[in-house]
Protein backbone atom coordinates (compact mmCIF):
# COMPACT_ATOMS: atom_id res chain seq x y z
CA UNK A 1 0.00 0.00 0.00
CA UNK A 2 2.79 2.14 0.89
CA UNK A 3 5.36 1.31 -1.73
CA UNK A 4 3.48 0.63 -4.72
CA UNK A 5 0.32 2.74 -5.30
CA UNK A 6 -0.40 6.17 -6.22
CA UNK A 7 -2.59 7.34 -2.88
CA UNK A 8 -2.41 10.58 -1.46
CA UNK A 9 -1.23 9.53 2.10
CA UNK A 10 -1.36 12.57 3.47
CA UNK A 11 -5.16 13.10 2.45
CA UNK A 12 -6.67 9.63 2.72
CA UNK A 13 -7.88 8.64 6.14
CA UNK A 14 -7.23 5.01 7.73
CA UNK A 15 -11.01 4.05 6.80
CA UNK A 16 -10.02 5.26 3.37
CA UNK A 17 -6.95 3.12 2.92
CA UNK A 18 -9.22 0.37 3.85
CA UNK A 19 -11.97 0.78 1.45
CA UNK A 20 -8.93 1.38 -1.67
CA UNK A 21 -7.51 -1.84 -0.76
CA UNK A 22 -10.60 -3.58 -0.75
CA UNK A 23 -11.53 -2.24 -4.49
CA UNK A 24 -7.47 -2.32 -5.60
CA UNK A 25 -6.32 -5.53 -4.55
CA UNK A 26 -9.79 -7.56 -2.71
CA UNK A 27 -7.90 -7.05 0.81
CA UNK A 28 -9.93 -7.25 4.02
CA UNK A 29 -8.69 -5.19 6.59
CA UNK A 30 -10.81 -2.97 8.84
CA UNK A 31 -8.27 0.29 9.81
CA UNK A 32 -7.62 -0.91 13.26
CA UNK A 33 -5.83 -3.37 11.28
CA UNK A 34 -4.07 -1.03 8.83
CA UNK A 35 -2.91 1.17 11.87
CA UNK A 36 -1.64 -2.44 13.85
CA UNK A 37 0.55 -2.59 10.91
CA UNK A 38 2.50 0.36 11.51
CA UNK A 39 5.08 -1.34 13.78
CA UNK A 40 9.02 -1.19 14.18
CA UNK A 41 8.85 -4.46 12.48
CA UNK A 42 7.29 -3.27 9.60
CA UNK A 43 9.90 -0.06 9.26
CA UNK A 44 12.72 -2.77 9.19
CA UNK A 45 10.95 -4.40 6.93
CA UNK A 46 10.43 -1.89 4.33
CA UNK A 47 14.30 -0.59 5.43
CA UNK A 48 15.66 -4.06 4.18
CA UNK A 49 13.69 -3.71 0.86
CA UNK A 50 15.40 -0.60 0.02
CA UNK A 51 18.76 -1.65 1.21
CA UNK A 52 18.54 -4.65 -0.89
CA UNK A 53 17.44 -2.62 -4.13
CA UNK A 54 20.25 -0.58 -3.37
CA UNK A 55 22.92 -3.03 -3.13
CA UNK A 56 21.59 -4.42 -6.86
CA UNK A 57 22.06 -1.06 -8.21
CA UNK A 58 25.44 -1.25 -6.46
CA UNK A 59 26.42 -3.97 -7.32
CA UNK A 60 25.14 -3.63 -11.38
CA UNK A 61 27.63 0.04 -11.39
CA UNK A 62 30.77 -1.37 -9.48
CA UNK A 63 34.18 -0.54 -10.92
CA UNK A 64 35.92 -3.73 -12.32
CA UNK A 65 39.76 -2.70 -10.96
CA UNK A 66 39.45 -1.97 -7.29
CA UNK A 67 43.83 -1.94 -7.25
CA UNK A 68 43.15 1.80 -5.78
CA UNK A 69 42.11 0.76 -3.35
CA UNK A 70 43.12 -2.68 -2.15
CA UNK A 71 45.39 -0.93 1.04
CA UNK A 72 41.96 0.30 2.64
CA UNK A 73 39.64 -2.03 4.55
CA UNK A 74 36.65 -0.35 3.62
CA UNK A 75 35.92 2.62 1.28
CA UNK A 76 32.76 3.90 2.81
CA UNK A 77 30.94 7.11 0.43
CA UNK A 78 28.84 9.40 2.65
CA UNK A 79 25.95 11.81 1.44
CA UNK A 80 22.32 12.63 2.18
CA UNK A 81 19.19 14.16 0.25
CA UNK A 82 16.39 15.96 1.26
CA UNK A 83 13.05 16.49 0.80
CA UNK A 84 9.29 18.07 1.87
CA UNK A 85 6.71 16.23 4.14
CA UNK A 86 3.24 16.98 5.19
CA UNK A 87 2.95 19.86 7.41
CA UNK A 88 1.67 17.69 10.26
CA UNK A 89 4.84 16.10 10.69
CA UNK A 90 7.02 19.61 11.50
CA UNK A 91 7.29 18.22 15.00
CA UNK A 92 9.25 15.32 14.62
CA UNK A 93 10.71 16.56 11.07
CA UNK A 94 10.95 20.10 11.35
CA UNK A 95 11.77 22.00 8.00
CA UNK A 96 13.95 24.99 6.92
CA UNK A 97 11.06 27.47 7.58
CA UNK A 98 10.58 30.37 5.26
CA UNK A 99 8.03 29.38 2.10
CA UNK A 100 8.59 26.12 2.09
CA UNK A 101 6.83 23.26 4.08
CA UNK A 102 6.74 23.22 7.62
CA UNK A 103 8.14 19.66 7.28
CA UNK A 104 11.08 18.23 5.81
CA UNK A 105 13.62 14.97 6.28
CA UNK A 106 16.93 14.44 5.99
CA UNK A 107 18.32 10.54 4.82
CA UNK A 108 21.89 10.16 5.63
CA UNK A 109 23.27 7.23 2.93
CA UNK A 110 26.78 5.60 3.81
CA UNK A 111 28.36 2.10 1.51
CA UNK A 112 30.97 0.67 1.28
CA UNK A 113 32.82 0.54 -2.06
CA UNK A 114 34.98 -2.15 -2.32
CA UNK A 115 32.03 -5.04 -0.95
CA UNK A 116 28.72 -2.87 -1.65
CA UNK A 117 27.48 -3.38 1.94
CA UNK A 118 25.42 -0.11 3.50
CA UNK A 119 26.81 1.03 6.83
CA UNK A 120 24.30 3.65 7.50
CA UNK A 121 20.20 4.10 5.75
CA UNK A 122 18.63 6.76 8.62
CA UNK A 123 16.36 9.37 8.86
CA UNK A 124 16.84 12.79 10.45
CA UNK A 125 15.04 15.90 11.07
CA UNK A 126 15.98 18.44 7.81
CA UNK A 127 17.73 20.94 10.53
CA UNK A 128 20.39 18.32 11.47
CA UNK A 129 22.89 19.24 8.83
CA UNK A 130 25.78 17.04 7.77
CA UNK A 131 28.05 18.48 9.54
CA UNK A 132 25.97 17.90 12.65
CA UNK A 133 26.05 14.06 11.29
CA UNK A 134 29.83 13.91 10.97
CA UNK A 135 30.18 14.60 14.52
CA UNK A 136 28.09 12.33 16.31
CA UNK A 137 29.28 9.39 13.84
CA UNK A 138 32.66 9.93 14.05
CA UNK A 139 33.25 6.91 16.64
CA UNK A 140 32.22 4.65 13.44
CA UNK A 141 35.40 5.44 11.67
CA UNK A 142 37.90 2.02 11.90
CA UNK A 143 41.28 1.54 11.70
CA UNK A 144 42.34 1.37 8.19
CA UNK A 145 39.22 2.69 6.18
CA UNK A 146 39.24 5.79 3.96
CA UNK A 147 36.15 8.34 4.23
CA UNK A 148 34.50 9.93 1.07
CA UNK A 149 32.43 12.98 1.96
CA UNK A 150 31.62 16.30 0.25
CA UNK A 151 32.19 19.61 1.68
CA UNK A 152 29.11 19.57 3.73
CA UNK A 153 30.90 16.82 6.17
CA UNK A 154 34.19 19.57 6.54
CA UNK A 155 34.97 19.68 10.28
CA UNK A 156 38.73 19.71 10.95
CA UNK A 157 38.05 18.38 14.50
CA UNK A 158 36.44 15.15 12.78
CA UNK A 159 39.59 14.98 10.15
CA UNK A 160 41.65 15.11 13.46
CA UNK A 161 39.93 12.45 15.03
CA UNK A 162 39.66 10.21 12.22
CA UNK A 163 43.37 10.00 11.99
CA UNK A 164 43.73 9.45 15.29
CA UNK A 165 41.13 6.49 14.42
CA UNK A 166 44.47 5.09 12.08
CA UNK A 167 42.06 5.97 8.48
CA UNK A 168 42.28 8.32 6.16
CA UNK A 169 39.83 10.84 4.74
CA UNK A 170 38.92 12.46 0.88
CA UNK A 171 37.45 15.58 0.82
CA UNK A 172 37.62 18.93 -0.78
CA UNK A 173 38.55 21.78 1.28
CA UNK A 174 36.67 24.74 2.00
CA UNK A 175 37.59 28.32 0.55
CA UNK A 176 38.52 29.71 3.95
CA UNK A 177 40.78 26.96 5.36
CA UNK A 178 44.74 28.04 5.01
CA UNK A 179 46.96 24.92 4.10
CA UNK A 180 50.49 25.00 4.80
CA UNK A 181 53.86 23.27 4.32
CA UNK A 182 56.75 22.68 6.43
CA UNK A 183 60.24 24.29 5.69
CA UNK A 184 62.14 23.34 8.58
CA UNK A 185 60.58 24.64 11.80
CA UNK A 186 58.30 27.19 10.23
CA UNK A 187 55.17 26.53 8.61
CA UNK A 188 55.05 28.58 4.85
CA UNK A 189 51.39 29.44 3.64
CA UNK A 190 50.84 27.65 0.42
CA UNK A 191 50.22 29.71 -2.73
CA UNK A 192 47.75 27.59 -4.92
CA UNK A 193 48.14 30.23 -7.50
CA UNK A 194 52.33 29.41 -8.06
CA UNK A 195 51.21 25.71 -8.43
CA UNK A 196 48.58 26.19 -10.55
CA UNK A 197 51.35 28.48 -13.01
CA UNK A 198 54.18 25.55 -12.26
CA UNK A 199 51.71 22.84 -13.57
CA UNK A 200 50.57 24.26 -16.16
CA UNK A 201 54.45 25.62 -16.86
CA UNK A 202 55.66 21.61 -16.48
CA UNK A 203 52.97 20.03 -18.11
CA UNK A 204 51.62 18.29 -15.06
CA UNK A 205 48.16 17.61 -14.33
CA UNK A 206 48.59 17.18 -10.84
CA UNK A 207 51.07 17.46 -7.21
CA UNK A 208 50.80 16.24 -4.23
CA UNK A 209 52.09 17.00 -0.96
CA UNK A 210 52.45 16.58 2.49
CA UNK A 211 50.42 19.31 3.99
CA UNK A 212 49.57 20.88 7.24
CA UNK A 213 45.76 22.82 7.61
CA UNK A 214 44.00 24.76 9.79
CA UNK A 215 45.53 27.41 12.31
CA UNK A 216 45.69 27.31 16.06
CA UNK A 217 46.27 23.32 16.12
CA UNK A 218 47.56 22.11 12.53
CA UNK A 219 46.26 19.10 11.08
CA UNK A 220 48.91 17.31 9.00
CA UNK A 221 47.72 15.98 5.33
CA UNK A 222 48.55 14.77 1.77
CA UNK A 223 46.88 17.56 -0.56
CA UNK A 224 46.40 17.17 -4.25
CA UNK A 225 46.17 20.19 -6.81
Amino acid sequence: MLLFTEFNHEKLSLNELAIQLKLRFNIDISKQGIDERFTQAAVNFVKSILEKAIKIIIDDDVYADLGHFAKFTQVKIKDSTSFQLPSDMAEKYPGSGGSASKAAIRIQFEYDFKTGKISDLSLHPFNEQDLTDATQTISSVKFGELIIRDLGYTNLDVFEQIIQSEAYFLSRLKYNINVYEKKGNEFVLLDFGKIEKHLRETNQTFIEKNVYIGETKKTTCEASH
